[in-house]
């Protein structure tokens, strides 16, 4: 109960356009004032919701908060598509910082939004962000840690052990063995 009167929050604090503008909320001057985390956090939020209840609301509010996030930067989204790349920002800028949890967090929604409602167009944006994500994961890679963001910036203990959890969870949905040997 506690969990669906969150969801229920989220719904009537979603904003027209399928969002919640933290970034601007928090006083941080963006590209874009939606974070593809918030988004994909609420996006398997409202699935699991969802499933719970078959309620229409949850459904609808997952699918407006996909819309949004999958909306390029210069359409006011948290998207970035750089040639055949396509990065979900956490803090949307140009030039993205693609900080690595958010991103990963964006990619959960992503897939927990094609499993339950099986489009063929999400599966086709998890994919790519996936395939993305495989091929810029070294810049996240000092050798003995990993960086928070593209800029270099370490990772602080918390950091690097969930971004360990997260790449083990994507080894579980991804059945190729990369993110396991990372």
């Amino acid at each position: 109960e506690v969990f669906l009167k969150l969801c229920r929050w989220l719904l009537a604090r979603q904003d027209e356009h399928g969002g919640w503008p933290i970034l601007s909320e928090l006083g941080l001057s963006r590209s874009s004032p939606y974070s593809a985390m918030t988004q994909g956090e609420c996006i398997s939020a409202f699935v699991r919701a969802w499933k719970l209840t078959d309620g229409p609301e949850f459904a609808e509010g997952a699918k407006r908060a996909l819309e949004l996030m999958c909306r390029p930067i210069e359409h006011g989204g948290p998207m970035i598509v750089d040639h055949k790349d396509l990065f979900l920002e956490e803090m949307p800028a140009n030039p993205r910082s693609s900080i690595l949890n958010g991103w990963i967090f964006a990619i959960f929604g992503l897939y927990d939004f094609w499993l339950a409602f099986e489009g063929e167009n999400t599966h086709d944006l998890f994919g790519l962000s996936l395939v993305t994500l495989k091929s810029h994961l070294q810049e996240y890679d000092v050798g003995y840690w990993s960086c928070y963001d593209i800029n270099s910036h370490l990772a602080s203990p918390f950091y690097h052990d969930l971004h360990i959890h997260q790449l083990t969870a994507l080894a579980m949905i991804d059945d190729n063995p990369y993110f396991r040997e990372c």
